[in-house]
């Protein structure tokens, strides 16, 4: 969900939409709302599949699953902005029902002679 599609009408979709079971949330540029995304998606039961640009949804220098309520409903997990994961596990590691894990992570030699 996202993509050119404007955070508030994402939001009002997710207030009527909370059978979702399956969410993509890829907008770079919805940093103003993260706040209420991460309520947004917190409200969603059934929610079980998450795919998402963390630095969106956290708008942190340190964010993480802790702040959410969705440790123990999340089987599958896509995480696009996987250098988020340098410094932190982001709380990973409470996600007692992950089953399913794919980080984005992109390795560049930073010298010719490694290639």
């Amino acid at each position: 969900m996202f993509g050119d599609m404007m955070p508030e009408v994402t939001l009002e979709i997710l207030e009527y939409c909370t059978g979702v079971t399956a969410l993509a949330m890829w907008n770079q540029k919805a940093w103003a709302h993260s706040e209420w995304m991460q309520e947004s998606v917190d409200a969603l039961p059934l929610l079980t599949e998450l795919s998402l640009n963390m630095s969106s949804m956290f708008f942190s220098t340190t964010p993480s699953f802790a702040k959410l309520d969705m440790d123990h409903r999340i089987t599958h997990l896509e995480i696009l902005d996987g250098w988020i994961l340098w410094t932190s596990t982001v709380g990973i590691e409470e996600m007692t029902q992950l089953t399913h894990l794919v980080l984005d992570l992109h390795l560049w030699h930073t010298c010719a002679q490694h290639i």
